[in-house]
């Protein structure tokens, strides 16, 4: 119990809410997943981040001050509403409990050596049994910004607690207190099941694009089901559907660029890469754990193999970022380390029962020609060749699938550095080269540049590539718009 106020307390001193306008609460806020949600008033702005926060702001100018950390002018206000489960039965604090942690806290002012920040507290911590919460306000000031916070900590029955802040120019908060109360009484929130978990898809359809771009799936940045979260690296299957690594799990697109469902798993923070198995499971890779995990349709956890660790088989500590599976039906796995005369990169070789096979190359082995380093990109084509590269290498690498070198000069004097590999049934290879530089070249399997494909005006970043059945190539990324992501359709070349 102790260890969650003082961490609470910490997060309400630190963290500014999020503001909104409005007198009737006809809005309502939900988290992508379901689990947290309230009502708030018409013409107010709302976004959220991750299964358990959600923001409101009165205007797009708080909502952009509050991300920016500056100062909010006169009238501006933002609102935040965390939801916290009990981690046990240690954890159940009482409304007493909270106030006089609560006042203890601002009296020794923890964040004022740490952060560079005061708080000078302006409203003692008060009980509200109706709403079965306690509130206190207090004038933050440091980083350049001074603000008036009411805080306010309300128990969610037996199961956790919430924690609001609301954020105002100093003098402000009491004329929204009222709403803040209206607001708060109807949040509700239920901490997400462990396991695998299957999201209806939605939303806006895609939208046809111009010259080589087909369709365009563009969607702003934010925590409610139909928002995109940082898309990642992607996989299509042999049915053409088109599966897209993100924050919270796996996007499913068909063809035609519709959002059909988006598979997860609540104990899997992090997703960098998704690959398809014949059976329709999928193989996914998280560098924030350092592992792959094995997945069923419905985002359940099958099996989990790697560990973070500088032994021949184990992921570097931003390791593993993508994840294929070969036609000898082992999984290949890209890997980042730091070696013995620099950063340097290698795949990974895994049977699917979890049995580590193989890792090339490697930087202390003479007989290996060729040395990735970070950020190491890979595809399999159908003949089981294997296609790598890194940012910082001038050219792509082909491996058989028992590591051994077979080409490393594939795209030289072309490419720059490698983003994102991928290789169509014909045996052409996708390649997109250079950071923040959005041209896709496509080479035969000779290694001859055949075409090329600049997207800039669409998309800032690639983050991922795919190749359909007809040879139209799939991209994802960052688009150019820089607070979206974007996942489109190239037509074949």
């Amino acid at each position: 119990m102790i260890r969650l106020l003082s961490c609470l307390l910490v997060a309400l001193l630190l963290v500014g809410p999020v503001a909104a306008q409005g007198d009737d609460l006809t809005e309502t806020y939900t988290s992508y997943d379901g689990s947290l949600s309230f009502n708030y008033p018409a013409g107010w702005i709302a976004w959220g981040y991750g299964s358990d926060y959600g923001y409101i702001a009165n205007s797009e100018g708080a909502h952009n001050i509050i991300n920016h950390n500056e100062q909010l002018t006169s009238g501006q206000v933002v609102i935040s509403i965390h939801g916290i489960p009990y981690a046990g039965p240690e954890e159940v604090v009482t409304l007493e409990e909270i106030a006089d942690s609560m006042q203890a806290g601002y009296g020794t002012n923890p964040l004022g050596n740490q952060y560079d920040i005061t708080v000078e507290l302006i409203q003692d911590p008060t009980i509200l049994s109706d709403l079965n919460a306690v509130e206190s306000t207090f004038v933050r000031q440091g980083r350049g910004v001074t603000e008036e916070v009411l805080s306010m900590t309300r128990l969610n029955g037996e199961t956790g607690i919430f924690e609001i802040t609301m954020t105002a120019p100093p003098g402000e908060t009491a004329q929204y207190h009222d709403l803040l109360l209206s607001i708060v009484a109807t949040a509700q929130y239920t901490p997400p099941q462990a396991g695998g978990l299957v999201i209806p898809g939605g939303g806006p359809a895609a939208v046809a694009g111009s010259g080589d771009v087909l369709w365009k799936q563009e969607r702003l940045w934010g925590s409610e089901a139909d928002n995109f979260r940082g898309v990642a690296s992607l996989s299509v299957s042999a049915d053409d559907l088109i599966y897209v690594a993100e924050e919270v799990g796996v996007r499913v697109l068909d063809k035609d660029g519709n959002l059909l469902r988006t598979v997860t798993n609540t104990e899997i923070n992090h997703f960098d890469d998704v690959e398809v198995a014949e059976d329709g499971s999928l193989w996914v890779v998280n560098s924030y754990a350092n592992a792959a995990y094995h997945l069923d349709a419905q985002g359940n956890l099958l099996a989990q193999l790697g560990k973070q660790g500088t032994e021949p088989g184990q992921f570097a500590d931003t390791s593993p970022t993508q994840i294929e599976l070969g036609p000898d039906g082992n999984l290949y796995i890209a890997n980042s380390r730091a070696g013995e005369h620099g950063p340097a990169g290698s795949i990974i070789v895994y049977g699917q029962n979890g049995e580590f096979i193989r890792e090339f190359p490697t930087d202390t082995n003479p007989n290996d020609m060729a040395v990735l380093f970070g950020f190491v990109q890979l595809a399999i084509a159908p003949d089981g060749t294997i296609y790598a590269g890194d940012l910082y290498t001038p050219a792509i690498y082909a491996f058989a699938l028992d590591g051994t070198l077979l080409k490393d000069n594939i795209g030289a004097q072309t490419v720059m550095g490698i983003l994102n590999i991928a290789v169509g049934n014909d045996g052409s290879i996708y390649a997109a080269a250079s950071f923040m530089d959005s041209v896709i070249y496509k080479f035969d399997a000779s290694g001859n540049l055949i075409s090329q494909y600049n997207i800039t005006g669409d998309v800032l970043f690639i983050a991922g590539l795919g190749v359909l059945s007809d040879n139209s190539v799939i991209v994802s990324g960052i688009s150019s718009r820089q607070d979206a992501s974007v996942v489109l359709r190239l037509a074949a070349h």
